[in-house]
């Protein structure tokens, strides 16, 4: 119970800094697919430091970063697929749907992290 208390911290500090991001690239006039990329990789490094040290305690090799790097993949893909959608049909602008698909990933990679990557 603890490393989800500890997951969701890290996770709503990840979010933050990842939206930031995020909304900062569109502002900027970067594609919301380019933006996503970005904030979807300082998000993994910043997620997988505190992950590791932090929520799971881990103290396997770095190697694991690899397999922490493709959970994140898979929802980084997922996630961008959603987006097209929810940009290219015009239901919502990229913020807003960032957001609400950003709610539901974190779940996604909590499970697929603590199933894959951090097995005790």
């Amino acid at each position: 119970m603890i490393s989800v208390v500890r997951f969701i911290l890290v996770g709503v500090v990840n979010v933050c800094i990842s939206l930031l991001i995020f909304s900062l690239l569109i502002f900027f006039n970067y594609s919301y697919g380019m933006a996503l990329l970005i904030s979807y990789l300082v998000g993994v490094l910043i997620g997988f430091i505190f992950n590791k040290s932090w929520v799971f305690k881990s103290t396997a090799s770095n190697i694991i970063f690899l397999k922490y790097f493709a959970c994140y993949s898979v929802t980084y893909f997922l996630n961008l697929q959603a987006l097209n959608g929810l940009v290219l049909n015009n239901i919502l602008d990229p913020i807003k749907a960032q957001v609400i698909l950003v709610s539901i990933f974190a779940f996604i990679n909590f499970y697929l992290i603590k199933s894959f990557v951090f097995r005790s």
